[in-house]
C-alpha cells in the first residue's frame, strides 16, 4: 500500500503505470512459468514475447498494490472520450478562468466519461491481479471486481455512521437516497486480468468544482460528500465523544489485517489520540476507514510500502 498525499493527477498516474507494468509482467511471467507456454504482452509502445526459458529464477509472484492519493484540481475523461473534443476542454478551461479556477486536463484509458478529481476527495486506485483473489472475484470477472469495490465503499460509509448508501444498476459507483444523490464514482481499466485507475470518494471537498460538467454523463442526479451528508444528518459537526466512539469503532478489531501504523495515522493531530468532528470528514481519517474496508472485503493484509518520490 502506498499512501502519496496530494499529488498532481499525472504523476499519480505514472506511480500507477510502473506498478501496473511490473505487476503484468510478473504475472504473464508466473503463469507462463507454470503452463510452459509462450505470451505476447504490450508494454510501452511495442510488443515483447516472453518464452518459457526468460523465466529464470528470480521468477517472483506477482505483487499487488493499493495507492490512496488526493489530487489537485483535475477533470479526467475516460474512453468513451468522443464527447469531449479539444473544443469543449476549450470552453471548459475559459470557464474555469472566468471564475479565476484552474484545472489540469487529463484523457485516460479508464472506463466513463468526464469527472472531477481535487482536495478534498480520497481516490484509491488498486492495482491487482484478479487471479490472486480466487474465492472472492469469481472467473477473474471485472464485473464482480466492480460490485465488490461498490461493497468496500458502502462498508466504509457506515463505519463512519452514514448508512443507506446503495448502487444503482445503470450506473457504477455509490450512491444515496435511492439514487439521487452521487458520493463515491468508480472507472477502472483491466488487462490481462490486472486493474488500474478505481475509485473516488468526496469527503470534504468543494462540490463546485462539478458544477462546470455533467460528472458521468448523467444528467439528472446531483452530486453530493460525505461532509454534507453528515453535516446534514448530526444537524453540525459531531461531539468530540461521538467523533471518538465512531473511530473507536473504526480501529477495535476491524484493522487487524493492516499495520499498526495505519491506526496511527488516523489520530494524528487530535486531542487525546481521537479525531475531532471536523476530521472525522477528512481524507486522512477516510482513508484509515477505506483501508478496512477494503482488507475485510478482499481478504488481504495491507502492509505500507516506500513512499514513492513526488519530484
Amino acid at each position: 500500500m502506498y499512501k502519496l498525499g496530494r499529488l498532481p493527477f499525472v504523476k499519480a498516474l505514472n506511480v500507477q503505470q510502473l506498478l501496473f507494468d511490473k505487476l503484468k509482467s510478473n504475472v504473464v511471467n508466473t503463469n507462463n512459468k507454470e503452463t510452459g507456454s509462450d505470451s505476447v504482452f504490450e508494454q510501452g509502445d511495442g510488443r515483447i514475447k516472453i518464452s518459457k526459458s526468460d523465466c529464470g529464477p528470480d521468477c517472483v509472484a506477482a505483487r499487488n498494490s493499493l495507492i490512496l492519493v488526493e489530487h489537485e484540481p483535475v477533470y479526467t475523461i475516460g474512453i468513451r472520450s468522443k464527447l469531449y473534443d479539444d473544443s469543449y476542454i476549450s470552453r471548459l478551461k475559459e470557464e474555469l478562468a472566468r471564475n479565476k479556477l484552474h484545472a489540469d486536463f487529463v484523457k485516460t484509458d479508464r472506463g466513463g466519461l468526464v469527472t472531477f478529481h481535487g482536495p478534498g476527495q480520497l481516490v484509491a486506485y488498486p492495482i491487482i491481479y484478479l487471479g490472486d483473489f480466487k474465492g472472492i472475484i469469481q472467473n477473474r470477472s471485472v464485473k464482480s471486481y466492480v460490485r465488490l469495490l461498490e461493497t468496500t465503499i458502502i462498508d466504509t460509509l457506515a463505519r463512519i455512521g452514514l448508512e443507506g448508501a446503495h448502487t444503482v444498476p445503470e450506473y457504477p459507483g455509490v450512491w444515496l437516497n435511492s439514487g439521487e444523490r452521487k458520493v463515491a464514482f468508480i472507472g477502472i481499466s483491466c488487462r490481462r486480468f490486472v486493474t488500474m485507475h478505481g475509485v473516488s470518494i468526496n469527503c470534504d471537498c468543494d462540490l463546485s468544482w462539478f458544477d462546470y460538467i455533467v460528472s458521468c454523463g448523467i444528467e439528472d442526479r446531483s452530486i453530493t460528500s460525505i461532509h454534507r451528508e453528515m453535516l446534514s444528518k448530526l444537524g453540525g459537526y459531531p461531539s468530540q465523544e461521538l467523533a471518538a466512539g465512531i473511530s473507536g469503532d473504526i480501529v477495535r478489531g476491524e484493522t487487524k489485517n493492516t499495520t499498526s501504523s495505519i491506526a496511527n495515522e488516523s489520530t494524528s493531530g487530535t486531542t487525546s489520540g481521537q479525531p475531532n468532528g471536523s476530521r472525522l470528514f477528512s481524507v486522512g481519517h477516510i482513508s484509515d476507514v477505506f483501508c478496512a474496508s477494503f482488507s475485510r472485503h478482499f481478504d488481504c493484509a495491507l502492509i505500507h510500502g516506500n513512499t514513492f518520490g513526488k519530484e
